[in-house]
């Protein structure tokens, strides 16, 4: 019997910030229910929510000009 194992390379560190916020406890109650009913996690889905918040704005603010 020949014994294998899986090799793993580690993954790249992000370059990231910290952001220490303040948020009404209903939208986390949101956030909670979103990230569990769709199997993501806060950090995921937060980054990604704030990424589409500024693409949108910028998009907005460029039209208006």
């Amino acid at each position: 019997m020949k014994i294998t194992r899986e090799i793993r390379m580690a993954k790249a560190q992000k370059d990231v910030a910290y952001l220490n916020v303040y948020i009404e406890k209903s939208t986390v109650e949101r956030l909670t229910k979103f990230c569990e009913e769709f199997g993501g996690n806060k950090l995921v889905t937060t980054d990604k929510a704030i990424k589409m918040y500024l693409d949108k704005m910028e998009r907005k603010l460029k039209t208006s000009k």
